[in-house]
Parts: C-alpha cells; sequence; structure tokens
C-alpha cells in the first residue's frame, strides 16, 4: 500500500512538483491549509485597509466642519 502521508522518500508521479498535486496526504492538506490561511489574511488587510480609509475621511470631514 502507498505511504499516504509521504514520510519516506519515494517521489511523486507527476512532472510538475506542486504540492496540491501530490501524491501524498500531508502535502496537499499543508498545501490546501496555507493557501486557505493566506487568502484570508488577505482578505482580511483588504478589509482593515478600507476601515482605515473611512476612519481617516470621517476624521477629515469632521476637522473641515
Amino acid at each position: 500500500m502507498k505511504n499516504l502521508f509521504g514520510l519516506n522518500n519515494e517521489e511523486d508521479n507527476y512532472k510538475y512538483k506542486g504540492w496540491l498535486n501530490s501524491d501524498f496526504l500531508l502535502k496537499r492538506v499543508l498545501a490546501f491549509f496555507g493557501y486557505s490561511v493566506l487568502s484570508t489574511l488577505l482578505v482580511w488587510v483588504v478589509i482593515l485597509l478600507f476601515l482605515i480609509f473611512l476612519a481617516a475621511l470621517t476624521f477629515l470631514i469632521n476637522l473641515v466642519f
């Protein structure tokens, strides 16, 4: 039976050696988790920048009026 977690020194059967195409379950799970964390952080950074922009705009409007 094939080792699904990739704990031995077997090579992947694909030409492209990306983690999402790996034969090993652990590599695929880590790749998916990493991409999920990265995309979540990216979305939250965009939301945070938008809220900072709104706060700065509100502050400037209050200074003028």
